[in-house]
């Protein structure tokens, strides 16, 4: 951005004027510039990470917006998770009962039961 200088003449008026973001207030003879507690702005831009009104992006493969989290080809959406081909790993066993409702590992079923 290039500066430009205006220069004017002692006593002479000039016009400090804010915007959403800023807020300028004279008192006596002094000017205060202050910038918003909260900001509003169209982007913010801090190394790969850029966060705009589509969400949150990091890089070109990692996102948040209001459909879920997208990591590569893996997505976490409202309707679900698509995994993308990929195992799904680390995963503790589930309770083996009639009214259980989480998942089974191979672990759980292939564990031996007492007759």
């Amino acid at each position: 951005r290039q500066r430009q200088h205006q220069y004017r003449k002692l006593g002479s008026t000039v016009t400090v004027a804010g915007d959403d973001n800023i807020t300028t207030e004279a008192q006596d003879d002094k000017v205060t510039v202050k910038l918003n507690k909260d900001l509003v702005v169209d982007s913010v831009k801090a190394g790969d990470t850029t966060v705009n009104n589509d969400g949150v992006k990091v890089g070109d493969d990692v996102a948040l917006t209001q459909d879920g989290v997208k990591a590569g080809d893996v997505k976490l959406t409202k309707d679900g998770l698509n995994n993308a081909g990929n195992k799904v790993t680390n995963v503790a066993d589930g309770a083996v009962s009639a009214n259980s409702k989480m998942p089974l590992t191979a672990a759980n079923c292939l564990r031996p039961t007492k007759t």
